[in-house]
């Protein structure tokens, strides 16, 4: 992600594109026909659903195209993540807890990320805080 400030036109459009994704029905799992909002949102959610949301999310975020939709995508994977952990306590990715803290970090501050997601980012930085080894910080 760019490290454009919030005001930038691709904050602004980022925004609008996180809001489209949010309100797409998604293919994810068992759930299909929820929206995504719904899904990350939904301590019922299993799993498995979150998986293929984070899944799917990445790959956007990975694909050619508008810089906002690709910042959009990462914020439904980190998502996705989040709620894995908040709702499941389970990590449904290899990233270390120090690396998942700072992305979560980095996208809980960004303006265009409405206060829901980032309320669950929070949530979710505290866990991966409180399960870093020994030793180690969110900065290591």
């Amino acid at each position: 992600m760019s490290e454009q400030n919030d005001t930038s036109p691709i904050a602004r459009t980022a925004a609008e594109s996180l809001r489209e994704m949010l309100v797409r029905a998604s293919g994810a799992g068992s759930q299909t026909g929820a929206t995504v909002e719904a899904m990350l949102f939904d301590r019922g959610t299993p799993v498995a659903a979150l998986r293929a949301l984070k899944d799917d999310s990445k790959a956007l975020a990975g694909a050619r195209g508008l810089e906002a939709d690709r910042a959009a995508a990462t914020a439904v994977y980190y998502a996705a993540i989040a709620s894995a952990l908040v709702f499941h306590h389970h990590k449904i990715t290899a990233h270390a807890y120090a690396h998942l803290h700072e992305g979560l970090s980095t996208l809980g501050s960004k303006a265009w990320v409405p206060d829901a997601m980032k309320d669950l980012f929070a949530k979710a930085r505290e866990i991966c805080r409180n399960r870093l080894p020994a030793g180690e910080t969110e900065t290591d």
